[in-house]
């Protein structure tokens, strides 16, 4: 099979479990990445802003080194390239991951995994497929019931929450409804709350940019245009919180990121 074949939905559906050990094996590779985040920066050309005017090495610097650490971004772009780029130069270019890229974990949706052009590249940055229910009708033409879906979503969470479980690794999320600045899905907070008493800071990432538009076609660009990424304040996960106490939790620290820089 040719690797855009292996990340197709139908072999998650078919196995959620085995599917899902397979895709938490595909590590980063380190050298390519920094590369890709190199590229980012001068592509997106964002600028970044941290909790009480602290610089990015005050503000990674009071994360402790033994935490595991989930990224949850806000999910603003119309374009495949904006959302891609903002958070690979996030990711892929703080000196405080450096030391931890082979641990990252990146969520990612299947069709762009499958993509001709978008997969090869995006593939070696520890991408774990993510299957929207709606992609795989539209996209992929499957049938598949509820409960079928709901063993698949339920395996990526577990395997998310595992992953975590071991201090110092990186998972980073796009939460499944905040395309478009939407109201997150309950998702990522699953994943906090099966981690249970792992000890996990979450980082809450806002990315505000005014779209470029094409004036022939009133098509949005691929390229960000006025990219800030601001991040929100950090939380510890605590034993006991629910789903949806953690997805309060980011929603009220991205609000809060977006404020101080379109107030």
């Amino acid at each position: 099979m040719s690797a855009r074949d292996d990340y197709h939905p139908r072999h998650a559906l078919a196995d959620p479990e085995g599917f899902y050990d397979w895709a938490f094996e595909n590590t980063v590779n380190p050298r390519y990445a920094q590369v890709v985040g190199k590229i980012a920066v001068r592509y997106a050309s964002p600028e970044f802003y941290f909790p009480g005017g602290a610089t990015q090495e005050e503000f990674y610097d009071s994360i402790d080194e033994d935490s595991s650490v989930l990224i949850t971004f806000s999910h603003h772009g119309e374009k495949k390239l904006q959302d891609v780029s903002i958070a690979a130069a996030t990711v892929f270019q703080a000196p405080y991951l450096m030391d931890r890229l082979d641990t990252v974990r990146v969520w990612a949706k299947n069709y762009y995994l499958t993509d001709r052009v978008m997969g090869p590249l995006i593939r070696p940055l520890g991408t774990v497929p993510v299957s929207p229910s709606i992609t795989l009708s539209k996209k992929y033409r499957l049938k598949a019931s509820q409960a079928d879906i709901d063993d698949m979503q339920v395996a990526l969470f577990r395997h998310t929450a595992d992953h975590l479980a071991t201090p110092g690794r990186v998972g980073v999320i796009f939460p499944p409804g905040t395309k478009g600045g939407e109201t997150i899905q309950i998702g990522v907070g699953k994943v906090l709350e099966m981690s249970g008493d792992t000890k996990i800071t979450v980082l809450p990432v806002e990315m505000v940019s005014d779209t470029a538009k094409d004036e022939g076609e009133n098509k949005a660009k691929n390229r960000p245009k006025n990219c800030k990424v601001v991040y929100g304040e950090t939380f510890q996960t605590e034993e006991g919180l629910t789903a949806e106490e953690y997805v309060g939790k980011i929603a009220g620290s991205l609000i809060e990121a977006g404020n101080t820089v379109t107030a």
